[in-house]
């Protein structure tokens, strides 16, 4: 603060504003208060002018960080990928650079401050060469994982399962964590096959499905999600609707496959 504590004091008595005396600030068994009482009293005695070089240094330094700041925003286009970090184009800049722009990244995508483990952590996932899904746990219960040279923030909520429900395409049906509404599965053209085929059967991604994406033959869909860099976390998130033991859409939040059947 650039206000004296004995300024704020005086103000206070002038008029007659009720202050709170925190009696802890008294105790010098905390480093905070030892400094305060012990160590500036000293300081200030040798050098009567520190209050102004602090004020001046913390100047500085918030100049220093709107610099930063105004930069990472100019090159985040560059480097921020829907939402997730492209490693080999933050790479391309120099390595000062790496902190700064993970600290300014998180603090823009899920507003939350990472602390000095926490971005330590994740300069060593930025840094390795694993893409096998490193991850950085954060204490807010998100993570980043780090999968196809990307770095994604995931929310690490738990998840409902649920074996198999019925959908007669009527109004919107949650499942499990997600849900489906009727205006999605219209706007992705299929509604009136699909609701012919009712009613539908919705389950969770197992790993054994397979889906015709083509005239011919029916293909592994956890292949597909290997082919097409769907991450583990959102496989476990997508929706699959069977008509008959047959699979005709698989519904995810960034990746939609639809069976031939319903074209």
């Amino acid at each position: 603060m650039s206000v004296s504590k004995k300024t704020i004091l005086d103000c206070c008595n002038s008029h007659k504003i009720e202050f709170v005396n925190d009696i802890t600030n008294y105790d010098t068994t905390f480093d905070r208060n030892y400094i305060r009482k012990k160590i500036i009293p000293i300081i200030k005695e040798r050098w009567t002018s520190l209050n102004k070089v602090m004020l001046h240094n913390i100047s500085l330094q918030n100049t220093y960080k709107n610099i930063s700041i105004d930069y990472c925003n100019l090159i985040y286009d560059h480097i921020v990928i829907e939402n997730k970090i492209d490693i080999n184009i933050l790479k391309s800049y120099p390595t000062y650079l790496y902190t700064i722009f993970l600290k300014y990244f998180i603090s823009k995508i899920i507003n939350y401050e990472l602390n000095k483990n926490e971005l330590s952590n994740l300069l060593s996932l930025l840094l390795n060469d694993n893409n096998d899904y490193p991850k950085c746990m954060l204490k807010n219960k998100k993570s980043i994982i780090r999968y196809n040279n990307f770095l994604y923030v995931v929310d690490e909520q738990p998840n409902h399962k649920v074996l198999e429900k019925l959908w007669d395409l009527k109004k919107d049906i949650s499942f499990g964590n997600n849900k489906v509404s009727v205006k999605q599965i219209k706007d992705l053209g299929v509604y009136d096959e699909l609701y012919k085929k009712g009613p539908i059967t919705l389950k969770q991604f197992k790993g054994n499905e397979k889906i015709k994406l083509n005239r011919n033959n029916h293909q592994d869909l956890k292949k597909i999600f290997q082919d097409k860099s769907v991450p583990l976390w959102e496989r476990d998130r997508f929706i699959l609707l069977f008509s008959n033991n047959e699979l005709l859409v698989a519904y995810g939040n960034e990746h939609t496959f639809i069976s031939t059947e319903l074209r």
